[in-house]
């Protein structure tokens, strides 16, 4: 950097780089000088990666060297190319996103050019320090299957600096385009890229584009020009102090009027030497003239190198590798793996951490930030990045060591399950201070507390107020029942829920019903929220109220804990009922209105169960109880004029039931399925079940709902299906009826040959085509997203019945009766797959995609596992006794210390057992005799 220049103001910083670019709310940092001992002069300033929103863009500008892949034959005459680049952005050795390609272009001569900007769902500020751009050279004329050559383009230096600029990316070939008489084109998973003004290989291999060095040196007096700095002259930099030296030189030993060293050496290449012999002289035109004689042959490929030249956006100032907040644990996978190793690693994992925390590992304001001081190999006390001192009150004298930063890091990541050591209390009580800027640290702190111990009580509890904000999904931790008998940690947790929007409380609505249990008495801050979310959102206070009621007619809780659960939801529910009846009797009459509505389905299906038939008896019951004049539900055929809000669908209207449409399963507990009109026009279905207990199944769907948000947050829809369930009482409950859907059962039914049911399916309800290919899609993301939710919550039953696709290639599951490892059938496989499923994947040529896809979704979900474990943490006393060992079961099934590498072998290979497992299709033969004899 230049000396005693500031590289540019805050306000050029905000301004953005080139082509538009903005940093948004990114702010610049600087570091005073002084302080590196006189070895710079100014202030450095920069931006950090996580401050900027932007998406990540790459432009292709050519490629060159082409003709080595013209072919001149029968149905391609004139050898003619027809080429797209495909980018995919890539971080961990896993993709991010969907990839994104250039349009169709036609090689000229030797070249192809696109100009065209690429752009990706993923911002800079969610980058990871490894990330990296992996740009693939397709031809279409040819319909092949693999690329012609691939490339690949590191996103940060090996500084932690984001690249900017125009960059030469050096193609390697395919191995089936490689021929040892063609030009350039190292094979083995990519080149890599190479500056351009750049003489030393970073991190790959070197590409010489054709041109020489005017383009790099001119690209390089450009850089100088943009950041300020003196002009480089026709010698190059790394010359510069040793054509200066043997310049003084040449002056001692000549007069101030004779030429240079330089120009004389040129003198004696460019003239004819009087020191050279005729033989020589003869001996060198010979050379010369077998050398133009060579030249002048035609070649078949011209000595260009296969080359990509393409552009990042350029910034008006550096911008450093900082680690987003709502990232963090995705990065540094290497130094999360040695922390989770254990105290046997801990050497191991120490050389690791000094390895890969020069400038990476200092922390500002919850974010692992670049130290750039470190960087530049300066000898600096931590307070220039943590702001000197006293910290937090002056409740920190100093930083963690890297050691116990290691530690800290695997404290805070660990399951909440599991008992905290004393050595672990000790560190985090220790270096509160230090992690009250890292709002993913807090539940960790209030649990190594000694609640009883009234002065770290209020030490505590004043941290607290003064800890960063925290997310909705770490507020529900502080409602478990760890913090019970702390009310001023639950009102903290309120209180940041009130930043939620409603569409989060919806989100976590069942959770947060199920956390009132855990209150010492109401009112209180919790019951207070609820309700005046309740009272401004009507969604909310239909789900609310059908929660509270459910518990407060449950007789199987509370007795075991000596805690009067029931009192409490009577208590809130009661509430609710009052202050609607004061502020809104408009919506309390709707409740009121469903409830008459559930009745008479009740009654409909124990008059349908009293045939103790097969099940077309009991259809035929049903109907005719509907049928008029004197069917004793015929009323249920039209009320139009008082209409019904629909209990799952708060939206919709009910106007009346459409008894054709209406049916019973074969199943144990025969579920009502009943089609209702919607006022406006339309219908609706939903099942209803009496003598099921549907708050496990609404667990799962609020799980699933969940990690469907969570995979789309961070780049990738799995084609989920979270539709609606909602328990009514103890014992029964509805469930929305996905339109479109067929049991997997049904479809190996109707094929002509079981091994291609699927395939045969998706066909039939999709034209050829992009349609086609879109349906596949759908269903290899949706198949591995289940695989992933199946594994990890143990779903068991997973008969044909159980699963189910839509017309669209959405494949999902249902009834989750049986959870963490529960199953009637001895020896189960722990994911259902059939072959019908991989016949599709390898018609299409999917199946490594479906690979792909599961190790993200997994992997994806052990390091977000925090979502899910506090979740399941609030709403396992809502589950029967069997079920208790739920968190274990699930952080089991995790397995937070493998690595990703190693995560993703277990969850193929349990899919790979599964897939092979005889008894699930023995299994199966025996249901489908059961069924039919229903």
């Amino acid at each position: 950097l230049h000396q005693g220049h500031e590289m540019a103001s805050p306000s050029s910083a905000r301004r953005g780089g080139q082509d538009g670019t903005k940093a948004g709310a990114a702010g610049t940092r600087s570091i005073d000088s002084s302080s590196l001992g006189g070895s710079m002069l100014g202030k450095v300033s920069y931006l950090r990666s996580s401050d900027i929103v932007l998406p990540v863009r790459v432009r292709v500008v050519r490629v060159e060297g082409l003709n080595r892949f013209r072919e001149f034959r029968l149905d391609n005459p004139t050898g003619a190319l027809c080429l797209s680049v495909e980018a995919q952005l890539v971080m961990g050795s896993k993709p991010v996103g969907l990839p994104s390609s250039t349009p169709l272009v036609g090689a000229e001569k030797d070249l192809a050019n696109w100009s065209d900007w690429l752009t990706f769902d993923t911002t800079i500020a969610s980058l990871s320090p490894s990330a990296e751009i992996q740009l693939v050279l397709r031809d279409r004329i040819k319909s092949r299957k693999e690329p012609l050559a691939r490339a690949k383009l590191r996103l940060f230096d090996e500084k932690g600096r984001l690249k900017q600029g125009s960059k030469v990316c050096e193609l390697a070939l395919e191995k089936k385009n490689r021929h040892p008489d063609r030009h350039a084109g190292r094979g083995g998973g990519g080149g890599d890229e190479k500056e351009k003004g750049s003489s030393s290989s970073r991190g790959g291999g070197v590409s010489h584009a054709a041109g020489g060095n005017s383009l790099v040196d001119l690209e390089e007096q450009v850089r100088r020009y943009r950041f300020g700095l003196s002009p480089v002259g026709s010698i190059s930099d790394h010359h510069h102090h040793h054509y200066r030296r043997q310049n003084h030189q040449d002056r001692k030993s000549s007069s101030s009027s004779s030429p240079g060293r330089g120009y004389q050496q040129q003198q004696l290449i460019s003239t004819s030497s009087v020191w050279m012999t005729r033989l020589a002289k003869r001996r060198a035109l010979e050379m010369k003239k077998n050398q133009d004689h060579q030249n002048a042959q035609p070649r078949p490929y011209p000595p260009r190198a296969l080359s990509m030249y393409v552009e990042l956006p350029a910034w008006n100032l550096p911008i450093l590798f900082a680690e987003n907040k709502r990232h963090q644990h995705t990065y540094n996978e290497d130094l999360r793996s040695a922390a989770a190793a254990g105290a046997d690693d801990e050497e191991d994992a120490d050389e690791e951490l000094e390895h890969d925390s020069q400038g990476l590992l200092s922390y500002e304001g919850g974010t692992w930030v670049v130290d750039p001081v470190v960087e530049g190999g300066g000898e600096v006390g931590r307070s220039l990045l943590y702001g000197g001192g006293s910290h937090a009150g002056g409740r920190l004298k100093q930083p963690p060591s890297l050691k116990e930063r290691q530690v800290l890091n695997a404290i805070i990541k660990a399951p909440r399950g599991g008992a905290m050591t004393p050595d672990a209390r000790v560190l985090l009580w220790k270096f509160r201070g230090f992690l009250s800027k890292n709002k993913f640290a807090l539940g960790a702190f209030l649990r190594c507390v000694d609640w009883g111990d009234q002065n770290d009580k209020k030490e505590a509890l004043a941290m607290m107020m003064e800890w960063a904000p925290i997310d909705a999904i770490d507020a529900l931790d502080l409602l478990s029942e760890t913090f019970k008998d702390i009310p001023e940690i639950r009102r903290y947790a309120v209180l940041s829920l009130q930043r939620a929007s409603d569409e989060e409380v919806l989100m976590y609505l069942l959770p947060l019903t199920q956390a009132l249990r855990y209150e010492v008495s109401v009112p209180c801050a919790l019951s207070r929220f609820l309700e005046k979310r309740a009272i401004r959102n009507v969604s909310i206070c239909n789900y609310l109220s059908w929660h509270l009621r459910v518990e407060a007619h449950d007789e199987t809780k509370g007795q075991d804990k000596k805690i009067n659960q029931r009192s409490i939801y009577r208590s809130v529910y009661e509430s609710l009922d009052r202050l609607l009846l004061s502020t809104n009797p408009r919506q309390r009459e709707e409740l009121l209105a469903q409830k008459a509505l559930l009745k008479d389905l009740r009654d409909m299906v124990e008059e349908a169960r009293k045939t103790g038939g097969r099940t077309d008896e009991k259809v035929s019951v049903l109907r005719d109880l509907m049928r008029p004049p004197h069917g004793a539900k015929r009323h249920l055929l039209d009320f139009d004029s008082n209409p019904v809000r629909c209990p799952i669908r708060p939206d919709l209207w009910l106007v009346g039931v459409i008894p054709e449409k209406t049916t019973m399963f074969k199943s144990a507990m025969a579920p009502l399925l009943v089609t209702f009109k919607v006022k406006g026009g339309g219908t609706i279905k939903f099942i209803f079940k009496v003598g099921d207990d549907l708050r496990k199944d609404q667990m799962v769907m609020c799980i699933i709902d969940l990690v469907d948000n969570l995979y789309k947050r961070l780049g990738l829809d799995l084609c989920l299906t979270p539709y609606q369930i909602l328990a009514v009482a103890p014992d029964e409950g509805l469930v929305e009826f996905v339109d479109n859907s067929y049991t997997l059962s049904k479809v190996r039914d109707q094929a002509q040959k079981a091994q291609d049911a699927l395939y045969s399916f998706l066909r039939r309800h999709n034209t050829q085509g992009p349609i086609l290919d879109m349906a596949i899609e759908s269903f290899v993301r949706s198949c591995a997203g289940y695989c992933v939710i199946t594994y990890v919550l143990g779903a068991g039953d997973r008969h044909l019945d159980n699963l189910l696709i839509t017309t669209k290639g959405r494949l999902f599951h249902i009834d989750f009766g049986y959870l963490f490892g529960a199953d009637p059938k001895p020896l189960a496989p722990s994911i259902r797959v059939v072959s019908e499923m991989f016949e599709v994947m390898e018609a299409s040529r999917q199946r490594n995609a479906f690979a792909s896809y599961v190790c993200w979704a997994f992997n994806r979900l052990r390091s977000e596992s925090r979502h899910i474990l506090n979740l399941v943490g609030l709403m396992k006393d809502m589950l029967p006794e069997e079920d208790s060992n739920c968190l274990t079961y699930i952080t089991k099934k995790l397995d937070l210390k493998l690595s990703d590498a190693q995560a993703d072998r277990l969850i193929l290979e349990r899919i790979e057992a599964s897939a092979n497992a005889i008894l699930a299709e023995i299994y199966e033969y025996f249901h489908k005799v059961a069924t039919a004899r229903r």
